[in-house]
């Protein structure tokens, strides 16, 4: 949702639009080990952001590696295609296809061939 708000912040100049970006979020809590939070102190620190954001970060991060391991396993078991692997992993066919040849994933079937190209 985009909120719009309209100043006119000096006399002399035009009036000036400001657009606030509103993304609904979720509350999500847990418990997580002392060692673990000391880490997560550290990355704080490094990163120069606030507790939640950087909680945020490590769960986009995590994820994304997640998702881009789960395509290579399903693509390497000949599950899907190259286009819906690259498609799961969230990423282009030219970066997917890096990220196939840095894994030494084998994938070519003849199955799959038709519907890729």
């Amino acid at each position: 949702m985009y909120v719009f708000q309209l100043i006119r912040p000096f006399k002399n100049v035009n009036y000036v639009y400001i657009v606030y970006i509103i993304i609904p979020m979720s509350v999500i809590s847990t418990r997580i080990p002392d060692d673990l939070e000391e880490e997560l102190k550290m990355f704080i620190e490094e990163e120069n952001i606030e507790r939640s954001g950087a909680l945020r970060k490590l769960l986009i991060s995590g994820l994304e590696e997640w998702k881009r391991k789960k395509a290579i396993e399903f693509l390497s078991e000949g599950k899907i295609s190259f286009n819906r692997a690259a498609e799961i992993a969230g990423m282009d066919i030219w970066e997917f296809s890096d990220l196939v040849r840095r894994s030494n994933v084998i994938w070519v079937s003849e199955d799959w061939a038709e519907e890729d190209l």
